[in-house]
């Protein structure tokens, strides 16, 4: 192994090599970026040997610097409009640039500023082609839309009958990046066109039906009208005809058209499914082939250089700056008889260095003849062993997957052109032809069965049948037996019922007609008792103030005629009860006129007692006239009762008259009964005795008719048993029929069985022969109408969303870069810019969002939002009182101010 030593040995042996800066390691030079190697390794190999003055820092600068020019002359040469010139120092005039003035820390900056300057013409050319390929994309949109448009249009001319338009129709030219104006004229003119025809179409039918119109209401008759709206809706119903037909006629051409499209269309991506598998193919090899280059250039550039043959020799004691400086060529390689062997090492592998990395060895390490170099020279010989044995097996594995996917387009071919007697030939088919004979043949046996089955089924239900109409007639037999049975004893019962019940209320009358009797009588005797008691009162009364009258004084005369009156008042009211009584009609003018005038006597004595009041002076006399006055005011009083009694009796009269006459019919059929017979005391006995000799005759009677129905009552007993025996057979029966029955629906379930087994069989058969008949439709139709439904249901509206979103988002990315080159070309800062927008979009949040020109100052606390008063104001004096964004409605009080 090399010591430190031998490193700076060789700095000593070399006097000027102090002001030359040191080269970087081996390994690192051939790790470094593949650019500036490629660039340095392009550069000196182009140019000439330098001289031994010549350091090789300059020339890997200049070699750098030459790379950065020709890449900014590329970008140029090939974007003129997107960058402009590169003012770089260094790339001005190469041969102005200082060499020897420099330092190095000089040289590894202007190294850093060319690289930045480097990257960053890569990246806008790599922005310029983005840009580049959404334009085209946007483009190619576009031209599909258009071309779009035009077919529709071709198809609304072809559907109109428009010849002219539809022979104007031209495909959509090459794109050749400019704007083809005939051919968008040529278009604008077709649309035009179809425009004008359907417009004078509609202006044809609208002129008709004005004229239509017109004519119906000049004032034609019914036939007239009728005769003109059917030649109008003929001529309609011709057009629509026509019409129709020529739309099927296009619709047909149309599906013609679609079919050929889709056949193309799968043809297409058939066709470039095939091209892009070769084009992966290719890519696999031309990667394969690029590394395979690499490693050989690789190879190619370490047999040229001459540290390589330095160390298979034995170290760099006799090599100089500049004879590392100057190129190899192949004779100086060859010189030595021990170069061959390292170059074969540096030809077997690029991956000597790694795996001498890996060992833990340098490049100068290795010394020819050595352990480490024959353990080198066995694991490359091992790896590349390897290497080529797994090639092999990518190879056979690649060839082994297109032996296998021809053998499966071989395969779908195949499958695809299976014939009807090649898939009847196979032994699928015959096994599915054997099982439809055994199906069918179970099938008939089972139809056999049925057959039997039906007729045993029919023979039950006869003999059913047959049950049930004996049963029937026996029911009906016996029913009618028992009903006329029931209905005569019915009757019986009813007569004898009949008859108790009329004797009933013979007797229920009688007995009532004598209470009735009783309480007639014992009401007049009331009534007269009550008139007795009330004329023994007025009697009592009358003495009484008969007695009162016998006062002596000067006022005995007008106590007689207050006395008088009351006695007159009083015969008004027994004559009035008495009249009621009596059915005499009451007089009322008479009445009135008497209380008029006793209403004026009792006036005047009421003046005549103030007098007598006033002239008094007597304390006995004045006592007496207070008396009197007292019962004066009683008389007074018990007259307005009687006057109040007058005008009730007077708005009652007609119900006090009805009432008397009914009181007096009562009174007429009372008379009418005491003249008869049946009250009288000689003709009750009579009576009495014609009832004792009816209930006798019936008490005699009563044995017999008990007897006849104790013997009735016998049949009934007996006719009820005879009906129990009948209930119990009767039961008996049912239940036979149940039996029956159940027999029966477990015939017809199995019966349902056998026929549900026979259709299960019958739809088996029937699906398979409809499986055969799909398997051979199924391959055929489905691609093809997938394909067709996924196209026709998202083609245009997909297409359309993603085109207008795409065709946004390029024009704002086309704005967004307009704006920054042209602030970059004007020498503006772009952040500048992006700062004004974002304070300008802050600002416009802060206005108000229905005039856009006012600041936000008032909140409406209902919803919340925001706006400006000038526009509050006016909502509230217009009374359009909703909230401009969401609809809700406020108040003046739910305005609020608010600052910012």
């Amino acid at each position: 192994m090399a010591s430190p030593d031998h490193k700076r040995r060789w700095a000593e042996n070399n006097p000027g090599a102090a002001a030359i800066p040191s080269r970087p390691p081996l390994k690192k030079r051939f790790t470094s970026n593949i650019n500036i190697s490629v660039a340095s390794s392009s550069s000196s190999s182009a140019s000439a040997p330098s001289s031994s003055t010549t350091s090789p820092i300059t020339a890997n600068g200049s070699g750098g610097s030459h790379h950065s020019s020709s890449a900014s002359t590329d970008v140029q040469t090939s974007y003129p409009s997107a960058i402009g010139p590169v003012t770089s120092p260094f790339l001005k005039d190469p041969e102005k640039i200082p060499v020897k003035s420099l330092s190095k820390n000089a040289w590894l900056k202007r190294m850093q500023e060319t690289k930045f300057e480097c990257s960053k013409l890569q990246t806008d050319q790599v922005a310029l082609e983005s840009d580049c390929i959404t334009l085209e994309a946007s483009k190619g949109i576009i031209r599909v839309q258009l071309n779009m448009i035009q077919q529709d249009l071709l198809l609304v001319a072809k559907s109109k009958h428009v010849a002219d338009v539809a022979t104007q129709y031209d495909d959509i030219p090459q794109d050749t990046g400019t704007v083809e104006r005939e051919w968008l004229a040529k278009t604008h003119s077709m649309a035009k066109e179809l425009q004008i025809v359907i417009l004078d179409h509609v202006k044809k039918w609208t002129d008709s039906a004005h004229n239509l119109e017109k004519q119906w209401q000049q004032g034609l008759d019914t036939s007239q009208k009728h005769t003109l709206l059917n030649e109008w809706l003929l001529e309609e119903m011709e057009d629509l005809r026509a019409a129709y037909q020529h739309e099927q006629g296009c619709l047909h051409n149309i599906k013609q058209d679609h079919d050929s499209l889709s056949q193309q269309t799968e043809n297409m991506i058939k066709q470039m499914q095939s091209t892009t598998d070769e084009v992966e193919r290719t890519k696999d090899a031309l990667e394969d082939c690029t590394t395979t280059l690499m490693q050989i250039e690789k190879r190619h550039e370490r047999s040229k250089s001459k540290v390589i043959a330095s160390l298979a020799n034995g170290g760099l004691d006799e090599l100089t700056i500049d004879t590392l400086d100057m190129p190899t060529t192949p004779s100086s390689v060859n010189t030595s008889p021990s170069v061959a062997p390292a170059t074969t090492v540096s030809t077997t592998s690029p991956s000597l260095t790694s795996t001498v990395a890996a060992r833990g060895y340098s490049d100068a390490d290795v010394e020819p003849g050595s352990i480490a170099e024959q353990t080198m020279k066995s694991q490359l010989s091992e790896h590349q062993l390897i290497v080529d044995t797994r090639n092999k097996e990518l190879s056979a594995l690649k060839l082994e997957r297109q032996s296998l996917v021809a053998d499966m387009d071989r395969l779908r071919l195949q499958f695809a052109r299976i014939s009807d007697e090649q898939l009847m030939a196979t032994d699928y088919y015959k096994n599915l032809q054997t099982s439809y004979e055994y199906y069918r043949h179970r099938a008939h046996h089972l139809d056999q069965m049925r057959t039997s089955l039906d007729r045993t089924l029919d023979d039950l239900s006869r003999t059913r049948k047959r049950w049930v109409d004996d049963l029937k007639s026996e029911k009906t037999t016996q029913s009618t037996a028992m009903e006329s049975e029931m209905k005569r004893l019915e009757n019986d019962l009813a007569r004898i019922g009949g008859q108790k019940e009329q004797f009933k209320s013979q007797y229920d009358d009688q007995v009532a007609r004598e209470l009735k009797l009783k309480e007639a009588n014992q009401v007049v005797v009331d009534t007269a008792g009550k008139e007795k008691e009330y004329i023994d009162s007025l009697e009592s009364r009358l003495q009484v103030l008969k007695s009162d009258t016998t006062v002596a004084g000067p006022l005995a005369q007008d106590l007689k005629s207050f006395n008088e009156l009351r006695l007159s008042l009083q015969r008004t009211k027994y004559s009035l009860e008495r009249l009621h009584e009596m059915e005499q009609k009451w007089n009322t003018d008479e009445s009135q006129q008497s209380v008029e005038a006793m209403k004026k006597q009792i006036t005047f004595l009421r003046t005549r007692l103030e007098l007598w009041k006033s002239a008094g002076d007597n304390t006995d006399q004045h006592d007496r006239i207070q008396t009197l006055m007292s019962e004066m005011a009683e008389c007074s009083a018990e007259s307005q009762k009687l006057s109040l009694m007058v005008d009730l009796f007077e708005k009652t009269e007609t119900q006090l008259l009805d009432e008397i006459d009914r009181m007096a019919s009562i009174y007429g059929r009372l008379e009418e009964q005491r003249s008869k017979k049946v009250f009288d005391e000689e003709y009750k006995p009579e009576y009495r005795s014609k009832l004792m000799a009816e209930k006798s005759k019936f008490a005699q009677t009563f044995p017999s008719l008990v007897a006849a129905r104790d013997k009735q009552l016998a049949n009934v007993t007996a006719l009820r048993h005879t009906i129990d025996k009948q209930k119990d057979l009767i039961a008996q029966l049912k239940d036979h029929e149940k039996s029956l029955e159940l027999q029966l629906s477990g015939k017809e379930n199995d019966n349902w069985r056998m026929v549900q087994s026979v259709e299960d069989d019958k739809s088996m058969v029937e699906a398979l022969t409809q499986q055969l008949e799909e398997a051979k439709n199924t391959l055929d139709s489905l691609d093809g109408h997938v394909l067709e439904l996924q196209k026709v249901l998202k083609e245009k509206a997909r297409a359309l969303e993603e085109e207008k979103q795409l065709q946004a988002q390029v024009e704002e990315e086309h704005d967004k870069m307009k704006r920054k080159w042209d602030m970059i070309s004007h020498g503006d800062n772009p952040q500048e810019q992006q700062l004004a927008e974002e304070c300008d979009e802050l600002r416009s949040l802060l206005k108000c969002g229905t005039c856009r020109a006012r600041f936000r100052s008032h909140l409406i606390t209902r919803c919340m939002h925001t706006f400006c008063k000038k526009c509050i104001d006016a909502r509230l004096e217009t009374r359009q009182r909703r909230c401009p964004t969401c609809g809700e409605s406020f108040g003046a009080n739910d305005v609020r101010q608010f600052y910012l």
